[in-house]
Formats: C-alpha cells, structure tokens, sequence
C-alpha cells in the first residue's frame, strides 16, 4: 500500500534471504509481481528475508523484512515528482513541446548521481501542455540495502549529486525556455513560451 492506503500495482519485489546458509543471496526464481490490488504471493527463503521492491515511481517506506508463512502490509512511499506546464503568452497549452533536463553550464559531473528519471531523453507535453519528471533517490542503506547490494555504508555519502538542474523548453515557433530548477523542489512549474522573431514575420491567414 502507498501512504495514503492505495494499492501499489506495477512492480515486482526481489527476495533476499536474512538467515542461514543462503543469507546475503538473492532467492532463485521468478520475481514477485505486485497485482492490481497491491498483493503478491511466492516462494520465500528459510527464517527472515528481505522483499526489494523495483518500481518506478515508489520506494519501501521502511526496510521490507518479512518470514514466509507471514501475512504483512508493507507500506510504499511515492518518489518526488517534478510536474509543471507549458502555456504560449495567451495562456492556451502547447502539446508536443520538448523538455529535458541536465547540468547548468560547466557543472557536468559524469560520476553525479543522476538527478532524474529519464531527463537527458527528455520528453514531450501532453496535449493540455503538462510534463513530470520522477527524481531520482539514493537507495535505503539499511539491512536490505545491504544484502541485495544497492548501497556500500562506506561510501554511500560519498557519490555526488545534482542541487541544481538546468530546464530546457523548446517548440518549434516559439523561444526556448532556459530555467534553473533546485532539485529538492517539488513545487508545479508554470512556462511560457513566447513567439520567435521568424514565427511572428510569417503573414497572417487572413493575409
């Protein structure tokens, strides 16, 4: 369930045992898919095992450590998304309209931690203008972060990350749209894009 009681539908879970011989292994087998409702159902290891979740737009509110055999509840929270919308100067919605995101200018850090999903592939504006971008997140370095080897303690403070991003909105007919964003911001962007010189020159229909 999400945090409001929601159903998370849409991923898969990975199982990693906790106890015994096996402890520290990943649990052979098909992975849990989650069903419309949230549940799922598997094999599971011997004694306490650890259920990661792969999702793209939720992460375990807390470690997901469970013994089979158990019924549980695991409460998943949803990952900060950045939405806005794009509007020319009279307020109408642009569809199509292209949006990416990257470092500002002399900023480029190969080894940063990418600051969203998906924002140096862009993507376009719906037909009522809006766009949205999940933000990336450090995995959990708790107990099952550590056994399913998605965070090392030692240097999981170390790897940089993005505090600022550089918004990028073009159109064709239109000037494109440069804006710093702060990356821990979640708040709904408005743009507006204005004509272009050689769009507003082109004769009028009605001549």
């Amino acid at each position: 369930m999400d945090e409001t009681g929601e159903p998370v539908s849409g991923g898969v879970l990975l199982t990693y045992c906790l106890d015994g011989e096996r402890a520290g292994s990943l649990r052979p087998g098909v992975p849990l898919t989650l069903r419309d409702d949230g549940s799922f159902a598997g094999v599971g290891c011997r004694g306490r095992m650890c259920l990661v979740l792969q999702h793209p737009g939720y992460l375990p509110a807390d470690p997901w450590v469970v013994a089979a055999g158990e019924e549980v509840t695991l409460t998943a929270r949803a990952l900060v998304r950045l939405t806005g919308t794009v509007r020319d100067q009279a307020g109408r919605p642009v569809a199509g309209a292209s949006v990416r995101l990257g470092p500002l200018p002399g900023e480029e850090d190969p080894t940063a931690l990418p600051a969203y999903i998906g924002a140096r592939a862009g993507q376009r504006t719906t037909a009522d203008g809006h766009f949205g971008f999940t933000r990336v997140e450090r995995p959990l370095c708790d107990v099952c972060g550590e056994v399913s080897g998605r965070c090392d303690p030692a240097t999981h403070d170390v790897l940089p990350s993005y505090l600022q991003m550089r918004l990028v909105v073009s159109s064709p007919g239109y000037n494109p749209v440069h804006r710093a964003i702060d990356v821990e911001s979640d708040r709904e962007l408005e743009i507006t894009l204005t004509a272009s010189l050689t769009s507003s020159l082109r004769p009028s229909e009605d001549g």
